[in-house]
């Protein structure tokens, strides 16, 4: 008889059995919520919601109650977010992006799972994390074919850990989220190739189809403008072959079956088409094989060549005309292409006739003949101009020969002009006793009138006996015009013998003499010249004439000038962006001291007044420093995509409140382009002008702005070449006291002032000049006495979006951590080291780069962030930058300079650098400017 089983071996027995039971249950829950989750996932187009489903349905059956997914980020190799549930937003901003450097991470990455506590992962955990409260965690990769591209993060506020169970459901569901991604990454991208196709049928100036099954799927809006057949035609089953003649039907037939069948066939073929209306339509088709819609089907491109046709056929019949015609006769299109030619034609030139038509004039007699000779006449003649002239040719065939030549223009039936009929007869007989004559005359001629030079001969009495055009063009007036004129009173107004007169020189001494000097025009214009002279003897040895060649020089001049002044003011700006840095550098001394007696004191002490009173110079110091810097084109500080009308609306109501008795007039363009600029500067430029508007209107005025969008084409007759396509125009003009030529030449130049003594420093233009010539942009000025002057600025316009200018805090915030400062300056070094302790930083001091590098070597544990100033023997900020940088590739550096961020600055930010902070600085820029940086971790 068998054992009774005890109480403790029954409760044994039922445990076991009410586990398989949950087991059970869990495991066809499992299954039916993977099923369940496939067909839904089956029916989702959309990466978003099939993300929603796989994350709602980890929660549902894990137990968990907040999860997210993360998708690998190829270009940072980081993981971001996707999707979230269940999640603070503090929590999701400060978690929407891990970094791979942690052990878990690094887990993950090799597609491990991690189940854990949230509070004891090795991620670093910022005060919004720790607010979450959150407990279990898990983190399951997402991997395809070994490739991790990404994790499945669920958690608990409740669960203490994540229950065994739930870890295969969540392993299971992982799975489904990878299959889900690939299949509906590879839908987005199918749709979005399918759209770029659609798109490029639609866009072809031809007519183009895809047949599938011999039935139109697709056509573009130029096929129904050809053929008539519309989308409505196309849904009732419009055949491709209702298009084809009945005798041409067998044979495209089968080239459509043989390119689907893959075999290699001719692309391109000529063949007449039937449109909607019953009109047949010459055509030329190119076709290919492609995939649509995962199928095989033919692209057909159809171009309409109706009118190639009937100029084919004009130029056969007139072809046939004028075979048998003894002159020289050919058909040239507007393309300076042959497209018909005679019997004679080829027998001058000794050429078959398919080695002519087809061919261009230049490629047959040259380019130089072509451009020198040729290309005048047959352009004159395409404008409706018969042409007529004589002239030697060589030809291959016949010789030299002596040719009369026409031009006509063809006249096509709607009085259009398609080409031209030329046409040469051979005159050698006629003309030979002249030969020798014209050839002399014609080498005389060609080189007086191509020349760029005014010619003139002018005879004893300074009669002018002859004259080129280029001369004439130099005074604006045909050269007939001056002929029997005396040179004196044309060329410069006088009514004697020019004291300089190069050509009395000529006469008198039997010498070429030359001499520069200022022509005159008959509306008082003047232009700088250079004359020689040459003179001309008789049979008897008597100086009868001098020959005068004259050339342009204003151009010349002017372009020295500008490269002299460019010079100049390059010096200039370079000593004035060096004084402007020591200055900022004495400041910077004077600023933080300051700073550091303003600190723990308030408005009540005695020196308080004193203080604010120093700072107030300081700023002034500042500004004439940054007027400097923005002449040195060292002044561009932090460039943005910025609104210009903005800028100007802030600043010209501002000025307006200050100026009452001037009326301020805008007319801004409401579609101006954004400019990439430094928007304090443009605000200096703009303040500027106003004022300088404003001192020359001391009783009152308008003062207009206005703006616009131009293109580089609209600046072609500027001295200098514009490099962007496209520019923002500002004009600022106003109807003052203007200035004489004098003025205006200077007025860019730094310290170049019309107040009297003491009342304005003559850096407010030179600072615009150099802030615009820093942004790449130009400034013209015009202006006349007692008619005000008018400024215009071109901008390069930006491609970029405008972005907001945040204002900055001016508080001070105190701070934790060790700061290590560099500076080459002892007494900077002082007064900065006693501003970071102030504010609550630990210091490290270097005198320069190579202590620096000792200095961080040792305590780069320590050390939070590097101080550094970019000017210093030696070693410069920017070799220093690197190579701590190399010690340590994320090291936290502030840069520091007497200079602008414009420059070297700039390129060591582009390296990696975190902020830049120019001195003077106080201690609560400073502070700012440190807690931004650590923030950003």
């Amino acid at each position: 008889m068998a054992k009774k089983p005890t109480y403790e071996e029954l409760e044994q027995k039922i445990k076991k059995l009410k586990k398989g039971a949950v087991d059970r249950k869990l495991t066809e829950d499992l299954i039916r919520t993977q099923l369940d989750l496939g067909i839904a996932l089956s029916s989702t187009s959309g990466l978003d919601e099939g993300l929603r489903l796989c994350l709602e349905a980890a929660l549902d059956l894990s137990g968990m109650d907040c999860g997210g997914v993360y998708l690998v980020d190829e270009t940072s190799k980081g993981l971001d977010l996707i999707f979230h549930k269940g999640l603070s937003t503090d929590f999701v901003k400060n978690a929407s992006h891990f970094d791979t450097d942690s052990d878990t991470m690094r887990l993950v990455m090799e597609a491990k799972p991690v189940y854990s506590q949230h509070q004891v992962l090795d991620i670093k955990l910022s005060p919004a994390r720790q607010h979450e409260k959150l407990k279990a965690i898990a983190v399951l990769p997402l991997s395809q074919e070994g490739r991790v591209i990404g994790c499945l993060n669920v958690a608990s506020h409740d669960l203490e850990e994540v229950p065994v169970f739930a870890r295969v459901t969540l392993e299971a569901i992982a799975t489904q989220i990878v299959n889900a991604i690939i299949r509906l990454s590879a839908q987005e991208k199918a749709r979005e190739s399918e759209k770029k196709y659609r798109d490029l049928v639609h866009l072809c100036p031809d007519a183009v189809v895809i047949l599938q099954d011999e039935h139109y799927q697709l056509i573009n809006p130029v096929f129904t403008r050809l053929f008539g057949y519309t989308q409505q035609d196309i849904d009732k089953g419009l055949s491709f072959f209702q298009l084809v003649q009945k005798h041409d039907r067998k044979a495209v037939r089968n080239r459509y079956k043989d390119r689907l069948a893959g075999k290699y066939l001719p692309t391109t073929y000529r063949i007449d088409l039937i449109a909607k209306n019953g009109k047949i339509i010459p055509c030329e088709t190119s076709a290919a094989k492609v995939l649509y819609q995962d199928r095989p089907a033919d692209l057909t491109i159809i171009r309409n060549i109706t009118e190639r046709k009937q100029a084919q056929d004009t130029l056969k019949k007139y072809e046939s005309i004028v075979s048998s015609a003894q002159e020289h006769m050919s058909f040239v299109d507007k393309n300076y292409v042959y497209k018909a030619v005679n019997n004679s034609y080829l027998k001058a030139h000794n050429k078959k006739r398919e080695e002519i038509l087809g061919f261009s004039v230049p490629e047959l007699l040259g380019t130089r003949v072509f451009k020198e000779i040729v290309k005048g006449s047959l352009d004159r003649c395409l404008a409706g101009e018969e042409i007529h002239y004589e002239s030697w040719f060589d030809f291959p065939g016949l010789g030299k020969r002596y040719m009369d030549v026409a031009y006509y223009p063809f006249f096509e039936a709607d009085r259009s002009i398609s080409g031209i009929v030329v046409s040469s007869r051979d005159i050698t007989d006629r003309k030979q006793a002249e030969k020798t004559l014209i050839e002399s005359e014609k080498r005389y001629r060609s080189l007086v009138e191509n020349i760029a030079l005014g010619i003139a001969r002018i005879d004893s009495d300074y009669n002018i006996v002859m004259m080129n055009a280029f001369h004439g063009k130099l005074f604006r007036k045909h050269p007939n015009e001056f002929i029997g004129k005396k040179c004196f009173q044309e060329f410069e107004k006088r009514e004697k013998v020019c004291p300089h007169c190069p050509g009395f020189q000529a006469i008198k001494t039997g010498q070429a003499a030359e001499v520069e000097t200022v022509g005159v025009r008959d509306d008082g214009t003047k232009f700088d010249v250079r004359i020689c002279a040459f003179p001309i003897s008789g049979s008897d040895g008597t100086v009868t004439e001098f020959i005068e060649i004259v050339e342009d020089i204003t151009e010349k001049k002017t372009i020295e000038a500008q490269f002299q002044k460019a010079q100049k003011m390059e010096a200039i700006g370079t000593l004035a962006g060096g004084i402007a840095h020591d200055f900022n550098n004495l400041l910077m001394t004077i600023q933080g001291n300051t700073s550091l007696m303003f600190h723990g004191i308030d408005s009540s002490h005695p020196h308080y007044k004193r203080l604010k009173s120093i700072e107030k110079q300081i700023q002034s110091g500042v500004k004439l420093t940054g007027q400097l810097l923005g002449y040195a084109c060292k002044g561009k500080y932090e460039v943005k995509p910025v609104s210009l009308n903005r800028i100007i609306n802030e600043t010209s109501d501002a000025f307006r409140h200050t100026k009452k008795e001037i009326s301020v007039h805008k007319k801004l363009a409401e579609d101006l382009f954004a400019i990439e600029a430094d928007q304090g500067q443009i605000e200096q430029v703009l303040l500027n002008l106003f004022v300088n508007a404003a001192n020359a209107m001391p009783s009152g005025g308008h003062l207009i702005l206005e703006t616009m969008n131009v293109t580089q084409k609209d600046l072609k007759n500027k001295l200098y070449r514009p490099r962007a396509d496209k520019y923002v125009m500002l004009t600022v003009k106003d109807t003052g006291i203007g200035m004489d030529k004098r003025t205006m030449e200077h007025i860019f130049e730094p310290f170049f002032t019309t107040k009297e003594m003491g009342r304005g420093t003559g850096l407010g233009l030179a600072s615009v000049y150099g802030i615009i010539k820093t942004h790449g942009g130009y400034i013209d000025v015009e202006s006349n006495k007692k008619h005000g002057t008018t400024f215009m600025i071109y901008l390069p316009a930006s491609k970029n979006k405008v972005r907001e200018v945040t204002k900055t805090s001016d508080k001070l915030i105190k701070g934790i951590g060790t700061v290590l400062l560099v500076d080459d300056e002892k007494v900077i070094q002082e007064v900065c080291k006693e501003l970071l302790e102030n504010i609550g930083y630990k210091v490290f001091s270097a005198i320069d780069g190579k202590e620096a590098l000792k200095l961080y070597r040792k305590n780069q544990n320590k050390i939070d962030l590097v101080l550094l100033d970019m000017i210093m023997p030696n070693m410069s900020g920017g070799e220093v930058y690197d190579r701590i940088k190399e010690i340590n590739p994320c090291v936290k550096v502030l840069l520091s300079s007497g200079y602008s961020i414009n420059g070297e600055a700039t390129e060591i930010l582009k390296r990696g650098c975190d902020s830049f902070i120019q001195k003077p600085f106080d201690m609560k820029k400073l502070s700012a400017k440190i807690r931004k940086i650590l923030n950003n971790k």
